[in-house]
């Protein structure tokens, strides 16, 4: 990387401050740059940069390119693979929702098999070929190549990364550094409660 972080997310300056704002506010890089980059987007990168952040990066600018909207596929080679597994399942959903908001196919290539169950179909390559395809869930209860692989990883079904619980996680207002329904490109899908919990009576 060179130059600026806004020159690496937009390196031809096609994008306006919001969009560029926007995109980094779906993969969370903003949350770094608000804690490592005291000018923020116009920052230099430093000469060493995480996997993980690299990462963010070029997440950020698939989002951007969708933006644009000149494509309805997000293709994703091991993206999120660098990432540790909570914050892969992180990711991966918020990608997920905000494609499906706006009508976009994501594909993606892992190596990783905690998240197999976030998304709709699965297909399993072995040795150049398709060896099945189909939901997670008929898969892993044939323990055919699917449930193989995952072993072969020391991933049983208590590893998998559950729907439900990482939505959870990402509803919580307090884990977001920005609401998500600031921006109307969130769907009431993203509705997050704003009331301050009551603290606890003590008995």
């Amino acid at each position: 990387f060179e130059g600026t972080w806004r020159s690496n997310l937009d390196p031809m300056g096609e994008f306006d401050e919001a969009q560029v704002r926007h995109a980094t506010r779906i993969t969370r890089l903003n949350n770094w740059l608000a804690r490592a980059a005291p000018q923020g987007l116009d920052d230099v990168v430093p000469r060493k940069v995480d996997p993980e952040i690299k990462t963010l990066v070029g997440v950020s600018r698939a989002v951007l390119r969708l933006l644009q909207r000149r494509s309805k596929l997000l293709l994703m080679d091991c993206a999120t693979c660098k990432l540790d597994v909570a914050s892969d399942a992180n990711l991966t959903a918020l990608l997920l929702r905000y494609c499906r908001r706006r009508e976009v196919a994501v594909l993606q290539t892992s190596r990783r098999t905690h998240q197999v169950a976030l998304y709709d179909s699965v297909a399993v390559l072995q040795g150049g070929r398709l060896a099945e395809q189909g939901p997670a869930k008929e898969l892993w209860a044939t323990d055919g190549p699917l449930r193989c692989l995952a072993r072969s990883q020391g991933v049983d079904s208590s590893l998998l990364s559950k729907a439900d619980a990482v939505s959870d996680r990402l509803t919580s207002v307090w884990a977001w550094d920005v609401s998500p329904q600031e921006d109307p490109a969130w769907s009431d899908e993203f509705a997050v409660s704003l009331k301050k919990a009551k603290p606890r009576r003590a008995d």
